[in-house]
């Protein structure tokens, strides 16, 4: 699937029922030039996260749209966004009979600033009510 931010596939696991978890990642590119050749890069998570998922038996989750960025030649990361309108009948095309998905609430603070999540609705805005006697 393409778009005007870029390339994306849908992905369909199946999995047995327990604990998994993401803990790392890690960003290979290649560039080429004329002085220098194909030169290859990696970058990946300067530090270790943990974070974890548990599966039941009988149900079919949905993750989210797990979009790479690089800001720089050293930071890089995920954007997540609940994209299930678009990828479940995506998903549904290349796996006919998949169950209705369910989006897995996962808590995506202890892999800050490795998945970046928008925030919650009102979340960014001040919400203080002046109040006078």
């Amino acid at each position: 699937m393409k778009d005007a931010a870029g390339a994306a596939s849908v992905f369909v696991l199946a999995l047995k029922p327990g604990d998994y978890e993401f803990y790392d990642f890690q960003f290979f590119s290649s560039s080429y030039s004329p002085t220098l050749g194909t030169t290859y890069t990696s970058v990946q998570a300067r530090e270790k996260f943990n974070l974890p998922l548990r599966l039941k038996a009988g149900n079919a989750y949905y993750l989210g749209e797990f979009r790479s960025l690089c800001l720089g030649a050293s930071l890089c990361g995920f954007h997540w966004r609940d994209q299930q309108g678009r990828d479940e009948p995506l998903a549904r095309h290349y796996v006919p009979g998949l169950p209705t998905l369910d989006l897995l609430p996962l808590d995506y603070r202890s892999a800050a600033p490795y998945i970046i999540v928008p925030l919650p609705a009102g979340a960014g805005q001040n919400t203080l009510h002046e109040t006078r006697p």
